[in-house]
C-alpha cells in the first residue's frame, strides 16, 4: 500500500476578481471571496493498493523468478489539482488514472 496525505494548494488564478475565477465558480474547497488570492483547495488523501505475486525457482529451474502484479488494484483516481498544468493532476506525485498490470521474469546465475 502507498498512502499520500492530503495537500492544500493555492486556488488563485489569473481570473481572480472575475465571474470565471476558480473561487467564483465554486471550485475551491476553502474559498476566500474577500481576497480570492488567498483561496485554497484541498487535494484529498489517496491510497494506492498494489498486488504482486512471485514464484522463485519457477518450474524447478534454480534462479528463475516469475511474477505478475497489479498496481492501483482499487482503481483510485488522483485528486483534481487546479494549480497543475495540462492533465489536472500531479503526475510526479500520483499514478496515472487506471490500473496497471505487469509480468516480470528474472534469472540469476
Amino acid at each position: 500500500m502507498r498512502h499520500i496525505d492530503s495537500v492544500m494548494e493555492s486556488c488563485s488564478d489569473f481570473l481572480d476578481g472575475t465571474p470565471n475565477s476558480f473561487t467564483a465558480l465554486g471550485l475551491c474547497s476553502h474559498p476566500n471571496p474577500q481576497d480570492e488570492s488567498l483561496s485554497l483547495n484541498e487535494l484529498d488523501a489517496t491510497t494506492y493498493v498494489d498486488l504482486r505475486f512471485g514464484w522463485r525457482d519457477a518450474f524447478g529451474a534454480e534462479g528463475l523468478t516469475l511474477a505478475v502484479g497489479l498496481n492501483n488494484a482499487l482503481d483510485e483516481d488522483p485528486p483534481i489539482c487546479l494549480s497543475c498544468s495540462l492533465n489536472g493532476y500531479d503526475p510526479s506525485t500520483y499514478d496515472l488514472p487506471g490500473r496497471f498490470w505487469y509480468l516480470q521474469a528474472g534469472y540469476r546465475f
